[in-house]
């Protein structure tokens, strides 16, 4: 029994992490669109402009939003584990995995931002969409997941959640 919920807990941080990707992906390309377009190094006395590599840029931004979607999926599964453990897929309603996804994807950035205005930072518009979109992409991948789990399911399989 404690295997099987490693092994859901395991594939959802997989599962997670790989939809985080193009989101990953598309924040990466929008920070290197504001970036610089060449870089000024110091070499040997002398300052030398070199151009902006914009792919490694991608590349690290999308593989640390890969990571965060891991972690999102721990919290994820682990809160379904718990708040759904007496009902099984056929029984879960899609609106409290919808609430669970995104409240599992809204945790660090609204720590963050409450980390920022306890000292004093007032969030824009920005950041405040920012955190909506990813809170909203969270229900979204949580009831996708749902959805997907539901339709391989038999119709006379009664899979448990816990």
């Amino acid at each position: 029994m404690i295997l099987r919920r490693l092994k859901a807990i395991l594939v959802t941080a997989v599962l997670w992490g790989v939809a985080w990707l193009p989101p990953g992906v598309l924040f990466g390309l929008y920070l290197s669109s504001r970036t610089f377009d060449d870089v000024v190094m110091v070499e040997d006395g002398k300052l030398v402009r070199q151009p902006l590599e914009i792919w490694p840029m991608v590349a690290r931004i999308s593989l640390i939003w890969s990571l965060w979607g891991a972690a999102i999926g721990v919290l994820f599964a682990l809160g379904v584990l718990i708040a759904e453990r007496r009902h099984s897929l056929r029984e879960i309603s899609t609106w409290r995995f919808a609430v669970l996804g995104g409240a599992a994807a809204g945790v660090l950035p609204t720590y963050i931002l409450i980390e920022a205005m306890r000292h004093e930072v007032t969030p824009d518009a920005e950041a405040l969409g920012i955190i909506l979109l990813v809170v909203l992409y969270g229900a979204g991948i949580a009831v996708a997941m749902l959805r997907a789990a539901q339709r391989g399911l038999t119709t006379d399989s009664h899979v448990p959640l816990a």
